[in-house]
């Protein structure tokens, strides 16, 4: 079939794009995409959709495992975010590296 299929014998299918994305383990929607059978996401992130599809398909305490780990981590950067001294911008020629016609 797939012989078919890139040869121009015949279209692929949803079916077909749906048994190739099992076959790699990725999402569906990546490889239908990619067969021309649904448009490109805006701001699309595959990594993220990846990531998503793969944390589905995992057992229920590992899922659970990795979520405890996101919200550590992202809680973690949230706080080091906000706890960040803010600086004022400095006046041009005031910086460790002054115009050289001030020396």
């Amino acid at each position: 079939m797939l012989s078919m299929i890139f040869s121009g014998d015949r279209n692929i299918s949803f079916d077909v794009c749906a048994e190739i994305a099992k076959a790699f383990s990725v999402p569906p929607e990546d490889v239908f995409r990619i067969a021309g059978l649904l448009p490109p996401e805006p701001g699309s992130d595959s990594d993220l959709e990846e990531a998503i599809y793969k944390l589905q398909s995992l057992p229920r305490p590992i899922r659970a495992y990795l979520y405890r780990s996101i919200r550590s981590e992202y809680n973690q950067w949230e706080h080091d975010k906000t706890s960040e001294p803010k600086t004022q911008p400095r006046k041009p020629g005031t910086g460790p590296l002054k115009n050289s016609t001030q020396a």
